[in-house]
Parts: structure tokens; sequence; C-alpha cells
């Protein structure tokens, strides 16, 4: 009997001591989002941290600080089980970022931890955008002068035409001045046989 209690005792002890580890885990940090150590081209919407343990809503803090700068203000940070919610503060565009946060866990241990990354200035964007656009300009420029060149070709094209309609002009003269002469010729021919016939 005493080698069987032993042997109870030993095996609930071993079990005690196996346990222990699995009782005395602490929520960890599994995933973010952004991820950590990442480069954005745009600030995120929001940051989304998700924990290995559902969470104490009233007992977390989270922060999210501009390198070389004061923590930014936030608006509600939601909290659904083991998942932190954190809305972008519009303050912060660009530069390295560190969102800092406190947790507490349903065993009671707080855990404290960060996640940084990097959101690329937007004037790298504007420039690259301002190299692709002086092409459109220069062709937005070149369209007037090509209108302005064809004008010049449009102008003289009227004046060569309107000098053949005034030359055109002089033939009728010319042939009622000869009708008036053949005209005045017979009347003279007629006057000098009417003087002949009597």
């Amino acid at each position: 009997m005493k080698r069987a209690a032993l042997a109870a005792f030993v095996v609930t002890a071993l079990l005690s001591v196996v346990g222990a580890p699995a009782a005395s885990a602490h929520a960890e940090l599994l995933t973010s989002t952004p991820a950590d150590g990442t480069s954005l081209t745009a600030p995120p919407a929001e940051v989304d941290l998700t924990f290995s343990e559902d969470l104490l809503p009233e007992t977390v803090s989270v922060s999210v600080v501009p390198e070389g700068a004061s923590p930014a203000a936030l608006g509600t940070v939601a909290v659904d089980g083991s998942t932190v919610t954190v809305p972008w503060p519009a303050s912060i565009t660009a530069g390295a970022v560190a969102v800092n946060f406190r947790v507490v866990s349903q065993d009671g241990h707080p855990v404290t931890g960060s996640v940084r990354f990097t959101i690329e200035p937007a004037a790298d964007a504007a420039a690259s955008a301002s190299v692709s656009s002086p092409p459109a300009a220069s062709a937005a420029s070149a369209a007037p002068s090509d209108t302005a060149s064809s004008e010049p070709t449009a102008g003289p094209t009227p004046a060569t035409t309107s000098e053949p309609t005034s030359g055109s002009s002089v033939p009728p003269l010319a042939m009622v001045s000869l009708g008036l002469a053949i005209g005045i010729a017979v009347g003279f021919v007629f006057y000098l046989r009417r003087r002949r016939s009597p």
C-alpha cells in the first residue's frame, strides 16, 4: 500500500510539473498588420495586433510614436478577444514609426512590446509623377505651335486665289469697249450710206 501511495504521489507531482508551464503561459504577439520591419508606400488605415490569448480590454494600452517625436493622438482602440485594432493617426504620414503596446492576458500577467515599420515619404511619389508629367506638358505646348504654323499657310491661299478673280474682271471691260467701237463704226457706215443715197 505504501508503494502504491508513493507511486500515486510521484505521478501527481509529475503531472503538476508538466502542467505548470501551460498554466503559467502568458499572452504573446502572434502577428501584426503591418508586419514588423516592413516598408510601406502609404500610411495604413489601421494597425491590427493579434495575441495568443484573449486580453482584458480595460488593461490594453497602445501608443503610436514617430521617430524623434512625441506619441500621436489616437482614436478609440478596439479589443476583440485576442485582437487589438488601432486606428491610424492622420498626423503621421511618413517616416519610421513604433507601435508600442502593453496588454494583460486572462491570467493577469502584463506583456509589453512594439511593432516597428517605415512609411516612405510622399515626396518620392510626387517626384516620380513630376518626372513623367513634362512630356505631357510639352505635348500640350506643341499643339498651339502646330496650329500657329498652319495659320500662315492658310493665309496666303485666299490672297493667291483673289488675284485671278481681280484679273478676270479685265476681259469684260475690254469686250464692252470693243463693242462700243464696233457700234460707232457701224453707225458711221450707215450715216455715210444715207448721205450718198439721194
